[in-house]
């Protein structure tokens, strides 16, 4: 579909995350990448790139001495042709400073990249070189090169960015391949930026990539100008490692260091207090950081009482993209406590805006509330110097005559106590619902104390083994997206829906400048869990990546913009869970062959006078426990529900099955009162009616009000009072303790993860593609891409 709005804020939709069901073939993932950089890029001149970008000021020799360089190239509509001509020439002379060189590397991937992507050259250090026509090395790439045998055909930009005319399928490819591409440079090495050399025909352009933009030369002919690609590449080979991109507050620990003992010594040696074995599970991460390949690194955490200095091995968590916070987290060695309790090191750019405060900010506001489960605080601070520049560049070019819809994003690190493990990690389904008790506990409290998280997914929420009394407690992290209750304007801080797209409420991705608040919070929560029993718990749901990938993955598009899945928001409006054969799915104490055919499950009955029969019937009324009715919390205000073919026996319903059949009458009554449209406000409606006869003859059939559009008085009291119990914690937690303590649960009831790595459905990935050059379009996040504080193996 092709938009023909301008100016209209993109907001973010479904992209493939850490949540996003089964695995994606790198040929969608390139066609979802652009998804990353809707209204994300800009375009320059190759004099704006030279002077305010590269900025060399050391000697260039004049146009001459680049006269000729790149003749032997052949453009005769063969690309594999091109590659060693195009090498070959660059590092002739002096032109690379004599420190780097160009290398063909088209056929063979790098042995570490999952993806086996070839990039056709790149230029390496000298010492880092691989052989000609050799395996690509993501981990020491300094410069990447693409090249296409023709002009126009090839070209992956449009110089009449943004108003792109629709490009041709096999452009948009070429622009998601070089994307991959300087995802696996930014992945496997600490970068601020790096550099794209794109070769079409006779023509190039050269691309700056951060992490808040992608910047695009306009193309030129470097066979008619070679000095320009000569003097780009003149110059880059003389920049600093920091003008080239370079992290330089990482530093290489190399083998045979004492930094580099000490790290292999405490990976190999548990931790003994008090004669106690403690901390276990953080060493064995941090053992699994150094025991590969992967290079080991010191990295500096500024604070205000000073610059503090941690050795890490491999993250155990990236949150892989382009455009984004890049986030990142380590197992960490304090290098003031070597030989005390391992730490977690969160290392991202956060979104700068005055509006949005530093995560350590938040949580030393929050520690000092006394708030319970959530991060300690250890030290945190910006890196000096290291900000993206997309905006700026943007301005400068652009002026006023186009609206900016870049973030500025600062280079930030964070330093908290606890390492945890992720919520995937939990024993059974009583622990899981303990540690989501946990984390609700802390975030009433966060509440009460003035903060909102405005985040909550399965990986903001982990496991904690407290080392002190033995016990597991649940812990809620990523409180970078957080806001102050009273804020002083209700505008959005960000042009972008804040959250992870499987976990949102569907008010909010209906609505992208909803401002969330507590029945959305809540909402999460119950996704969150449901969520989970679906990967991990024992069920009746013979197609669970069908429908995991359908309720969390999916999206409706309109015109720029996505809004919630049909599986979901039925689920939320009418308490409907029912896989794709129309069966309604059972949590159950234990795995059963999964049910063929029966009924569809009706919708819950909000009609307080409906009638329940005697027989023996799954009814809402039935999956509650007696006590229930005897707490004004619990009461079904709707009445009993409409009877419904009972599957399995009360006594084989798993506590977890009976907690969401008691949470789902709340989100019905809620969304009784607030229903989610078909179109939300603002928005064009896609379909037009043919015309004015047909108006009227619509109007008069079907055009009179109805209580959820405007008669807000015919919806019942006892409705208005079930949906309100949400604009508080205690209803919902009320029933996540009385289950977890009057039930009894299963010791061994926790499955091998049910949904198939290896799933992959094709409508999905139609379904989030985005128009490139007709419009094109963090791996969202759903956020971006989700991030948890830890994300480590259960002991």
């Amino acid at each position: 579909m092709t938009s023909k709005t301008q100016g209209v804020s993109p907001k973010k939709g479904p992209a493939f995350n850490v949540f996003s069901t089964g695995t994606v073939p790198v040929a969608e993932k390139r066609r979802n990448i652009r998804l990353t950089t809707l209204r994300k890029m800009a375009g320059i001149s190759y004099d704006y790139l030279m002077s305010d970008i590269i900025s060399y000021t050391g000697y260039i020799p004049d146009d001459s001495y680049f006269a000729g360089m790149f003749d032997d190239v052949p453009v005769d509509g063969v690309e594999s042709k091109m590659y060693d001509p195009l090498t070959e020439s660059a590092n002739k002379g002096d032109l690379l400073n004599n420190k780097f060189k160009l290398v063909t590397t088209p056929n063979k991937p790098d042995p570490s990249d999952p993806t086996k992507q070839k990039m056709d050259c790149a230029m390496y250090a000298n010492d880092n070189a691989p052989l000609q026509n050799g395996r690509a090395n993501w981990r020491k790439v300094e410069l990447s090169i693409e090249v296409k045998p023709k002009d126009f055909q090839d070209d992956p930009f449009n110089d009449n960015w943004p108003h792109y005319p629709k490009s041709s399928e096999k452009r948009q490819d070429n622009l998601g391949q070089i994307m991959t591409y300087s995802i696996l440079v930014f992945d496997n090495q600490n970068r601020t930026h790096h550099f794209t050399v794109v070769i079409f025909g006779t023509m190039a352009r050269i691309v700056f990539w951060d992490r808040s933009s992608v910047i695009f030369t306009e193309k030129f002919n470097y066979k008619a100008e070679p000095h320009k690609l000569g003097k780009f590449l003149w110059c880059y080979s003389r920049l600093s490692p920091a003008q080239r991109g370079h992290d330089t507050t990482v530093v290489p620990v190399l083998p045979g260091s004492y930094e580099h003992e000490l790290m292999l010594r405490r990976a190999a040696e548990p931790l003994v207090v008090d004669k106690n074995v403690v901390g276990e599970h953080a060493r064995k991460a941090f053992k699994a950081s150094v025991d590969n390949k992967a290079p080991c690194f010191k990295l500096t955490v500024p604070d205000a009482t000073g610059e503090k200095t941690f050795l890490v091995g491999k993250p155990n968590f990236i949150a892989s993209g382009l455009v984004g916070r890049g986030t990142r987290g380590y197992v960490a060695i304090d290098m003031a406590d070597e030989d005390g309790p391992f730490v977690y090191l969160k290392d991202c750019w956060r979104v700068e805006h005055e509006r949005i405060r530093k995560e350590g900010d938040v949580l030393e506001e929050l520690n000092a509330a006394e708030v319970p489960h959530i991060p300690t605080l250890l030290c945190h601070g910006d890196i000096p110097g290291q900000r993206t520049r997309g905006p700026e560049t943007f301005k400068k070019v652009y002026g006023d005559e186009k609206k900016c819809y870049l973030k500025s994003h600062q280079h930030y690190r964070m330093v908290v106590k606890e390492v945890g493990m992720p919520l995937t990690e939990f024993k059974n389904g009583q622990e899981l619902v303990r540690v989501l008790l946990d984390c609700l506990e802390a975030h009433a409290a966060a509440y009460a104390a003035g903060l909102i998280h405005r985040d909550i997914s399965a990986g903001n929420i982990l496991i904690y083994y407290n080392d002190a009394d033995g016990t597991v407690e649940g812990v809620l992290a990523d409180w970078e997206l957080s806001k102050k209750v009273k804020d002083d304007s209700d505008e959005p801080r960000q042009p972008d829906r804040t959250g992870t797209w499987q976990f949102m409420s569907v008010r909010a991705l209906n609505d992208s400048r909803k401002i969330i608040m507590i029945p959305d919070e809540l909402e999460s929560f119950f996704h969150v869990l449901l969520f989970i029993a679906l990967h991990f718990m024992p069920h009746n749901c013979d197609n669970v990546s069908e429908f995991v990938s359908s309720f969390f993955d999916s999206a409706q598009q309109r015109d720029l913009d996505f809004f919630c899945g049909d599986k979901k928001q039925s689920a939320m409006k009418f308490g409907q869970l029912v896989n794709k054969d129309e069966v309604a799915i059972y949590f159950l104490r234990e795995p059963i062959k999964p049910i063929a055919k029966v009924e569809r499950e009706p919708p819950l009955d909000i009609d307080p006078t409906s009638q329940s029969s005697t027989t023996d019937v799954d009814t809402t009324a039935d999956v509650v426990e007696q006590t229930a009715a005897t707490s004004s919390v619990e009461q079904d205000v709707f009445g009993p529900a409409a009877p419904r073919p009972s599957l399995f026996p009360r006594e084989a319903l798993h506590p977890i099955h009976l907690i969401i059949r008691e949470l789902l009458p709340l989100f019905v009554a809620y969304y009784r009162i607030y229903a989610p449209t078909a179109v939300p406000a603002g928005q064009t409606p896609t379909v037009a009616v043919p015309n004015s006869k047909d108006v009227a003859k619509y109007q008069a059939l079907w055009g009179k009000p109805t209580p959820q559009e405007s008669d807000q008085s015919a919806i019942p009291p006892e409705v208005r009072e079930k949906g309100a119990l949400l604009n508080t914690h205690t209803a919902f937690g009320s029933i996540l303790y009385r289950h977890l303590v009057k039930d009894i649960w299963p010791e061994n009831d926790k499955q091998p993860d049910q949904v198939d790595p290896k799933y992959s459905k094709k409508e999905y990935y139609v379904l989030k593609r985005s128009r490139l050059h007709d419009d094109e379009f963090e791996i969202p996040s759903g956020k971006r891409a989700a991030t948890g504080e830890v994300a480590v193996p259960r002991t």
